[in-house]
This record gives C-alpha cells, sequence and structure tokens, in this order.
C-alpha cells in the first residue's frame, strides 16, 4: 500500500474512531443527566415538561372547568388524587373538602393542571374525563387511576407518584417510566388489551383492583 491510501485509511480510521468516542461520551452524559429511555425524551422534547417550562404560571383562580375540552395531552401536579377516564365527552371535577384550589390552562391538545394543597390533600380527587389519551406527565400525586383509557398509544411519565391502579383500559401500547418506585396494580382487561413496556422504577402487579 503506498503512502497515499495508507494515510486515506488512517483518516478514515482515526474519524470513525472519534466519531464513536463522541456518541459514547454523549451517551453517557445523557444517561447521567436523565436515565430515561429515548422515547421518554421524544416525549418530552414533543411538548410535556417543555411545553410545562416555557408556560407562565398564572395566578391562582377560580377555573372554569366545564370549559375545558378538546385535549389529549395531560400534564398534572400536586398532592392529589387523579383519576382519568375514558368517556365520549370531556368533563373536569375536582373535589376537595379543604381550601385546595387549581390552576389550569390549555393549549393546543395539551391541558396543564396544577393544584394547590390546602391542609386535604389525602381526600382530594382531579377527574378529568376525555374521549382519548395519547400522554400523560403526572408529578407528586399521591394515587394516579386510569380506567377505560383508550389510546393507540399512550406515553405515561410519573414523577414522584407514590400509587398507580389501571382499570379496565383499552390502549394497544403503553409506554411508561417512574423516576421513583412506583408499584402499579393493573388489571386482566388492561393487558391483553395490548402491550406494556414499562421503564425506571416501575413494577407492575397484576391482579383485579377491588
Amino acid at each position: 500500500m503506498n503512502q497515499g491510501k495508507r494515510n486515506i485509511r488512517n483518516t478514515v480510521i482515526a474519524l470513525y474512531g472519534a466519531v464513536v468516542l463522541f456518541i459514547g461520551a454523549n451517551s453517557l452524559y445523557v444517561a447521567k443527566l436523565d436515565t430515561a429511555p429515548s422515547w421518554l425524551r421524544s416525549t418530552l422534547s414533543l411538548g410535556l415538561t417543555a411545553h410545562a417550562k416555557s408556560q407562565p404560571r398564572p395566578e391562582l383562580t377560580d377555573v372554569d372547568l366545564a370549559s375545558l375540552r378538546d385535549f389529549s395531552r395531560l400534564i398534572v401536579e400536586g398532592d392529589i388524587t387523579v383519576e382519568i377516564v375514558g368517556a365520549d365527552a370531556y368533563k373536569v371535577t375536582f373535589t376537595t373538602p379543604g381550601s385546595n384550589r387549581l390552576r389550569a390552562w390549555h393549549n393546543g391538545d395539551v391541558l396543564r393542571v396544577e393544584a394547590e394543597s390546602g391542609g386535604a390533600a389525602g381526600a382530594t380527587v382531579l377527574r378529568i374525563e376525555m374521549p382519548e389519551l395519547k400522554s400523560l406527565y403526572i408529578k407528586d400525586a399521591k394515587q394516579l387511576i386510569l380506567r377505560d383509557v383508550r389510546s393507540a398509544e399512550l406515553n405515561v411519565i410519573a414523577t414522584n407518584v407514590r400509587a398507580a391502579s389501571l382499570q379496565q383500559n383499552r390502549v394497544a401500547r403503553w409506554k411508561f417510566y417512574s423516576s421513583e418506585p412506583l408499584e402499579a396494580l393493573v388489571d386482566k382487561a388492561t393487558l391483553t388489551a395490548g402491550s406494556m413496556q414499562t421503564t425506571g422504577n416501575l413494577t407492575i402487579r397484576y391482579g383485579e383492583v377491588p
């Protein structure tokens, strides 16, 4: 092999090695920064937490829950029970025996709701009825209940959620991630309706919900 070809070969090998090292270094950085899988990072970039961070925080007001509709992606934060139910029409209700209040705002197909704890978080329930749920980012909730939810694909991202229950859902493909340890009780109807990919600190416990 002449000197010119040898130089070209060495250059190609060096470039290949640099690319491999670059990819590896970035992979390690991403893993260190966020151990979430690639689908989750893609979901975030498409409008869940990125959308949440970009929105100004409104003042606490009495939310007109009856006017909330035409959404398929949810961001929910607060030390409350969150129940999401599949239904033909949109309906949002908030039940609390204390002074808990809501912030809620709507942009495109994303509805973001924040609950301010007023001392009765354990008995406070946010119930959302909707025709289709595509994405859910939920943070600091006491309990998450997904019942009769309909979707071709549903991405769920849970942060500091203490309990989860999946009942009678009709989802063809689940992608479910939890950043902290979370046990989700899943019934037979939900399991047989489609596939479920779980990542992070999520444990699935199979059984009928009482």
